[in-house]
């Protein structure tokens, strides 16, 4: 990847986790998304709300996205563990969202 690119969000409004459903990357969200695509040499980079591997799954296979954003959900992990225990849970976290 370059040193620059676009970062798309997948909603407006606040970020936090969200169940995002199949049919909104293949229509309202994924027609905007392919249009930013078409227009743009550069790298599309999806995040806002993604929270867990389905939505990774489905913003890779379904968008084509160059990249996937993951904050409020990884946070959440670094708020809720006791620190003995973070690394796992991150590692945890990680290898789950990743699975594909």
């Amino acid at each position: 990847m370059g040193s620059s690119f676009m970062y798309c969000t997948t909603v407006t409004g606040v970020t936090g986790a969200r169940d995002f459903l199949k049919k909104y990357f293949e229509t309202e969200y994924g027609q905007v998304f392919a249009t930013f695509k078409e227009r743009s040499k550069t790298p599309c980079i999806v995040g806002f709300g993604v929270s867990n591997n389905e939505a990774v799954g489905m913003i890779k296979s379904i968008l084509k996205a160059d990249g996937v954003v993951v904050g409020s959900a990884f946070m959440k992990i670094l708020n809720d563990d006791p620190v003995p225990v973070l690394t796992a849970a991150i590692v945890t976290f990680l290898k789950d969202l990743f699975a594909l």
